[in-house]
């Protein structure tokens, strides 16, 4: 199996032979289709485009229901609400405050107001975002009370949140985001947006012609967007193919720890698919490494607890460790927040060390005053960031130490 060597890697001969490989893939798997023409991917639509067709869905009226709009309504924040929707004003790039305009608006006055924060192409949070848009409803122009205001942030996928900052008011400085919790969703395209106009049987029962040929070219302009379509389906399992046998090994940790110094290195020489394409064999790799993690965990610690987690927003496998006469006192484990090109080493206190923090905190930052880059955490005591290769050697000397300061 052949292998790229590290010290290659910033080379552009390396990258375009990467590229050459991605090119080939997507040449060859698309000759072997019929040629798909849609007018959305053509016109390459920005967000404000995506907003209005998805209003245009929200604006139909079957027979003087507003059902597409009530639909997703009750599908993503329940009947109570969407049992509100009789006469709805719809609007996108409305300017509520300032120069802040909300990419959909929908309102009743005296009921309630729907703000949808379009993301799809992951655009960066404006400051104070979505506390303007809550700040605009609650204004005199609009007049809700905050019971009365949903907020959704509509992203490509469900690993972009909106920052804290977007959630800071510019009056008083407070943020709503807890305020808001229940009435706030985060709706992403992938898999909610595009699984609810595939199945929901609500819009599947409108036998409109123009609904459902615009219905078709969204979703079908989705899936292609979002790499869900079945052409790419049999491009990915291909590329995989090729590249498992150009870049990788049998050592996860090692392959995961290659891809990123890869990613590392393409800001100098942006090739847009090879850098979409290692970030995404990178996360896949970082799963497989942590699987190789444990399995050293349970075979060099088989009498403590060990923590595995590999579901949600973020990758963990670690080991509780021992501190005088209380037998699972430090967690230490390895950290992959939110599927992030970084990688930590982390020391924390589990629940029955928690009542010793004011004591043990000290001692446990002299201990790490002694070995470099360590950062003092808040919920976490201290954590390290490190490279795959650094990860597990660091860890175990962690729990060798720990239980001794």
């Amino acid at each position: 199996m052949a292998e790229t060597k590290i010290d290659d890697i910033g080379s552009i001969v390396e990258l375009l032979k990467l590229y050459d490989i991605i090119q080939n893939v997507n040449q060859e798997e698309r000759k072997k289709q019929p040629y798909r023409f849609n007018a959305l991917i053509d016109a390459n639509p920005l967000e404000p485009d995506v907003s209005r067709i998805l209003a245009g869905f929200f604006m139909q009226k079957i027979k003087g229901e507003y059902r597409v709009l009530k639909d997703f309504v009750r599908t993503f924040w329940g009947t109570s609400l969407a049992a509100m929707i009789t006469n709805p004003t719809i609007s996108t790039e409305e300017v509520v405050i300032d120069d802040c305009r909300t990419d959909i608006l929908i309102y009743e006055k005296g009921k309630y107001a729907i703000v949808l924060e379009n993301k799809i192409w992951d655009a960066v949070d404006q400051p104070y975002q979505l506390a303007n848009y809550i700040d605009a409803m609650l204004s005199s122009r609009y007049g809700f009370s905050k019971e009365q205001v949903y907020v959704a942030y509509l992203p490509k996928t469900n690993d972009h949140e909106p920052s804290l900052n977007s959630w800071r008011s510019q009056k008083g400085g407070d943020s709503y985001k807890d305020e808001f919790k229940d009435r706030y969703r985060l709706i992403d395209f992938a898999e909610k947006i595009l699984p609810w106009l595939e199945s929901s049987k609500a819009i599947q029962g409108i036998n409109e012609e123009y609904f459902e040929h615009s219905r078709f070219l969204f979703i079908d302009f989705l899936k292609r967007k979002l790499d869900l379509d079945s052409i790419y389906k049999m491009e990915k399992k291909e590329l995989e193919k090729r590249l498992r046998e150009h870049l990788f090994t049998d050592d996860a940790v090692a392959d995961a720890g290659k891809l990123l110094q890869m990613i590392d290195k393409l800001p100098r020489i942006p090739i847009e698919e090879v850098t979409k394409l290692l970030t995404k064999l990178r996360k896949e790799s970082t799963v497989k490494a942590m699987q190789q993690w444990m399995n050293m965990l349970e075979a060099d610690y088989p009498d403590y607890a060990t923590w595995n987690e590999k579901g949600g927003r973020h990758m963990v496998v670690g080991v509780q460790v021992p501190y005088r006469d209380i037998h699972e006192f430090f967690a230490v484990f390895i950290w992959n927040y939110q599927n992030k090109d970084a990688i930590s080493v982390v020391i924390s206190l589990t629940k029955e060390g928690t009542p010793y923090r004011e004591e043990i905190e000290p001692k446990v930052g002299e201990f790490v005053s002694g070995k470099k880059g360590f950062i003092k955490g808040q919920a976490w005591l201290y954590y390290k960031y490190v490279s795959y290769e650094e990860a597990y050697p660091l860890l175990q000397e962690l729990v060798r130490e720990l239980p001794n300061i």
